[in-house]
């Protein structure tokens, strides 16, 4: 495990340990303190525990289920031990809580219940696999809740549920000047007797802590909290219930074991609490920092392929230049699929030679008035000294190629240089609406290659999609040296690689991998596409069996079979 993932794993193991302790003792959250909990509960679920009100927004029968950062595994013996499920995942990055929870299901000879140690930053999910998903106070531990929610997206099946209960407050939990206010005002009702934590220390205020500390303890906390709803509603249809405790989760961290449910004057301090919370949250003072959380599928995007484009390839095959039919059938049912979402924009190809590849693009994009775009240096070398005027005409011939092939598109416009020499704002004005398909095919060695993926940064919106050629070609080593340069200097590429044909690899905005994953899959169905679909079909089929997801770069990605 990285260093990171190390102090989070030992950070929770001990946690999750100390919370074993008897009585009153294992209280160190809010919600521990069973007279807040009912409170919560009969405000905002309607006297349901998170437990039951998520039992009854599950789909039934729900026959597996998959558990995000289950620490011990209490809620999920306890959906096996209710017969919700008829088997569950659960995975944590809590090496010593996992152990423990593996142990007890030994104990019990449980065969449908199985825990796994992972990272759910990393973690590549199989295809279709869960008719339920569920975390509680886990997603705020999550960095790259892209990748996540991404693989959630891709592991349910068809009308299957993400819940989530969480910690959905500002990141780092830097509270604003009038949260921390509103905080301490409420920390200032209780007497100092119950302000005294499990370590005699006075709890005197609440304050920002410094990033530096969570670094030091746990890297993970509270990492992206402000960022779980936006990122959601990328994947899913996102459904919210505020679950309050804008005051109480503070005021009473480490402190609510002081406070005893059978008495009466402590029951009546967290009843003024909840009260003075509730009214800071009406007057705006304090935001809720808790909710349940309902993600469904979308139903927004198309749920079946769009009809096959009507390619004439033999158009095609009399152009200098090398296309494989797959690559040219793959590329027009994804353009298919941008223009049954309205979401041609512009087309850019670096690399255009004799116009083959943009002529196809040119000829996809017909009608939509999308701006097509070309840059080639139009020698065979670099540092090859050829007169401007025959680049020129290069430049010329292949235009009038476009145009042959694509008479209902746009005039293309095409520079003559290297991509190097080429100003980013320079393709933004061609495109202003951005670039919706972009092809890579430029210089093929490794420095070339890693430009200009690295310029395409700047360029790729969520719909955008990105054909890389060449790639996983043993003539062109550089192109794949390329792309691992440029997947290692930026950890943080928006570029998510989907799938790959006929020496293409198609990338996308990784916010879309997940939609287009399974868009690419829906393809597998169609019982009149081409033979190469066909013979993918059967590979799929064999890899499921083995529950074996291919993948590059840390994405799942469909390889789809020569003919």
């Amino acid at each position: 495990m990285q260093p990171d993932t190390v102090k989070t794993s030992e950070f929770w193991t001990a946690c999750l340990e100390q919370r074993q302790a008897p009585g009153r003792e294992a209280w160190m959250y809010a919600i521990d303190h069973p007279r807040l909990r009912a409170g919560l509960y009969d405000t905002y679920l309607g006297g349901l525990d998170p437990f039951s009100w998520m039992r009854a927004r599950m789909p039934v029968p729900a026959q597996c289920a998959l558990e995000i950062g289950c620490g011990g595994g209490d809620l999920a013996f306890g959906l096996i031990e209710a017969g919700t499920c008829e088997r569950i995942d659960a995975f944590d990055i809590a090496e010593g809580a996992i152990a423990a929870a593996q142990v007890k299901v030994r104990d019990l000879g449980l065969r449908t219940l199985r825990f796994h140690l992972l990272n759910g930053n990393t973690w590549l999910m199989s295809r279709h696999q869960y008719d339920f998903v569920y975390a509680s106070h886990a997603l705020h531990h999550i960095e790259n809740l892209e990748h996540l929610f991404g693989q959630v997206a891709n592991t349910l099946r068809p009308g299957g549920v993400l819940f989530a209960s969480d910690y959905i407050g500002p990141s780092r939990m830097q509270y604003t000047d009038a949260h921390l206010a509103a905080m301490n005002a409420a920390l200032a009702t209780l007497p100092e007797a119950k302000r005294l934590d499990r370590f005699g220390v006075l709890k005197t205020a609440i304050q920002r802590r410094p990033v530096e500390l969570y670094l030091q303890h746990d890297p993970s906390e509270a990492v992206r909290s402000a960022e779980i709803i936006p990122v959601m509603r990328r994947f899913f249809d996102v459904e919210i219930v505020p679950m309050g405790m804008s005051l109480t989760f503070e005021v009473l961290l480490n402190i609510a074991h002081n406070f005893d449910p059978d008495d009466d004057g402590d029951n009546a301090l967290i009843d003024e609490l909840m009260r003075l919370e509730q009214q800071a949250e009406r007057t705006g003072e304090a935001e809720p920092l808790f909710a349940c959380l309902v993600a469904r599928q979308k139903a927004s995007l198309p749920a079946v392929p769009p009809p096959a484009p009507d390619i004439d390839l033999d158009a095609f095959r009399n152009i200098e230049g090398w296309m494989a039919d797959e690559a040219a059938d793959l590329t027009g049912r994804l353009f298919q699929w941008q223009r049954s979402l309205r979401a041609v924009t512009g087309v850019l190809e670096l690399g255009v030679f004799k116009g083959k590849y943009l002529s196809l693009l040119a000829s996809l994009a017909q009608g939509t008035g999308a701006p097509v775009v070309g840059i080639d240096a139009f020698t065979s070398r670099v540092g090859e000294q050829i007169p401007q005027a025959d680049r020129d005409y290069a430049r010329d011939a292949a235009i009038a190629t476009v145009m042959a092939l694509a008479p209902g598109s746009t005039p293309p416009i095409l520079l003559v240089a290297f991509t190097a020499e080429v100003e980013l704002g320079t393709l933004q004005g061609f495109s202003p609406q951005g670039y919706s398909f972009i092809s890579v095919d430029a210089g093929h060695l490794a420095a070339d290659v890693a430009y200009d993926l690295a310029m395409i940064e700047f360029l790729t919106g969520e719909r955008t999609i990105i054909a890389a050629d060449d790639v996983f070609n043993p003539r062109t080593p550089g192109v794949m040296e390329g792309l691992c340069r440029h997947f290692i200097a930026y950890p943080d590429t928006v570029l998510a690689p989907f799938t790959w044909a006929g020496n293409k690899l198609f990338l996308c905005h990784r916010a879309m991998h997940a939609t287009l994953l399974a868009y690419v899959h829906s393809l597998l169905q169609d019982p009149a596409a081409p033979s190469y679909i066909a013979k993918s079909r059967a590979l799929c089929a064999e890899n499921q069996r083995l529950a074996f997801a291919p993948s590059l770069f840390g994405h799942e990605i469909l390889a789809f079979e020569w003919m």
